[in-house]
């Protein structure tokens, strides 16, 4: 596997996490 495919997924991992953690923090905190 290219490094620079390995760094890319680790960016778009660390984009999409965050915003995913995120969005089921605020969907707890609106039900609850």
């Amino acid at each position: 596997m290219p490094i620079n495919l390995t760094s890319y997924l680790w960016v778009q991992g660390l984009k999409v996490v965050p915003a995913v953690v995120f969005s089921n923090f605020s969907n707890f905190t609106l039900v609850d």
